[in-house]
């Protein structure tokens, strides 16, 4: 066999063989799947959590919240200025999710769907670290105040 049919022939069986990988890979079952806790799931947020671009007020039913963002944010997100209300869900791949192991937290507010990525290990019961949308190297740092804090003890 000549030198030019035997590269021929390896390229040929080089193709077929990363045809044969990628057809193997991309029917493979996603590794996307929440994690496993084991650990019982947190608390509804509950109370005031301000940032230096507004306020989250969540009254604890793991559903409404009530919004005051900066008007840079509000416009970042396409929303108007000001108090709004409306509802929240934490999410692990588009899937609602407990808020500890979530990777976005979706606001709901006049008809409008607005996401945010969270941050790994920035989130609890009394902090929510979110993704800027003006920014994705600059965290929204939204921390529980004292005053929710009494609140929540009072209730």
């Amino acid at each position: 066999m000549s030198g030019k049919k035997r590269c021929m022939l390896l390229l040929l069986y080089a193709s077929g063989s990363l045809l044969l990988l990628l057809s193997l890979i991309s029917c493979t079952r996603s590794t996307h799947l929440p994690p496993k806790n084991d650990t019982p799931e947190p608390p509804p947020h509950v109370g005031v959590f301000v940032s230096e671009c507004g306020s989250m007020t969540f009254n604890g039913d793991g559903q409404t919240v009530a919004i005051d963002f900066s008007d840079e944010l509000a416009q970042a997100l396409d929303l108007a200025s000001g108090k709004a209300s409306g509802t929240y869900v934490f999410k692990f791949y588009n899937g609602q999710w407990r808020y500890d192991d979530a990777d976005e937290f979706s606001l709901f507010i006049d008809g409008r769907s607005v996401g945010f990525s969270t941050v790994l290990g920035g989130v609890d019961a009394n902090l929510i670290t979110l993704m800027s949308p003006l920014d994705d190297e600059i965290y929204l740092e939204f921390v529980r105040t004292e005053q929710a804090v009494l609140r929540q003890d009072e209730a």
